[in-house]
């Protein structure tokens, strides 16, 4: 969560930001194909912001952030490459990206979820003071389907039900959910990476519907 307060009167010209980010890093291999195709991996985020205020989703990997090949959709909506821009929400929503493999070999994702408020001033049609203005998606990102599908990632179709997704962690996911691996221990949940001072937790689960991040 940010929450941002400018409580008296600044300069035009003033701005400032409050952020804070959350993510992991996992590698994934699929099987059960040959060639290329495509990884389809939904989001489920619950949340809320205020004006100037809003939340963000990006699948980041080895091209970064802003990859031409990965695109998504917000709430089942247009199509569109993430090096366009990333998405942004500022209530529920559910977040679909679409990734390109190759059979057998592993993949790396890094799924980056962050928040932010933002206030500027200007002679006119700013935010005036006192502002206040708050984000808070905290514990929401979730894993609520892993599809693949071939196609192309600007053109996914049909999914691929034979095909199997295993982490580097030993853990396999798909349409029929996560399990750990038997002979290994795995906790509930872990803690991420945290920056700013929002206590950000994705949450990895052994559910039979969902994965959280």
């Amino acid at each position: 969560m940010v929450d941002l307060n400018v409580p008296g009167p600044v300069a035009n010209g003033f701005s400032v930001l409050a952020e804070t980010t959350a993510h992991f890093n996992d590698d994934l291999t699929i099987t059960g194909g040959t060639g290329a195709g495509v990884l389809e991996l939904q989001f489920a985020v619950t949340g809320s912001a205020t004006p100037f205020g809003t939340g963000q989703l990006a699948l980041c990997g080895s091209h970064g952030c802003t990859d031409p090949h990965v695109f998504f959709t917000v709430n089942s909506g247009t199509l569109t490459s993430e090096s366009s821009f990333q998405p942004n929400f500022i209530s529920n929503a559910t977040i679909a990206f679409y990734i390109p493999f190759t059979y057998g070999t592993a993949l790396s994702i890094e799924p980056l979820l962050s928040t932010s408020a933002q206030f500027f001033s200007c002679s006119s049609g700013c935010p005036s003071t006192p502002f206040d203005a708050n984000a808070n998606y905290n514990d929401t990102a979730i894993i609520s389907a892993a599809l693949v599908r071939t196609g192309t990632t600007n053109s996914p179709c049909a999914v691929v039900t034979g095909a199997s997704i295993a982490d580097g962690d030993g853990f396999t996911f798909g349409p029929n959910g996560l399990t750990a691996p038997s002979a290994v221990p795995e906790p509930a949940s872990w803690f991420l990476s945290i920056s700013a001072i929002a206590a950000l937790m994705l949450t990895r689960r052994r559910a039979l519907r969902r994965r959280p991040i």
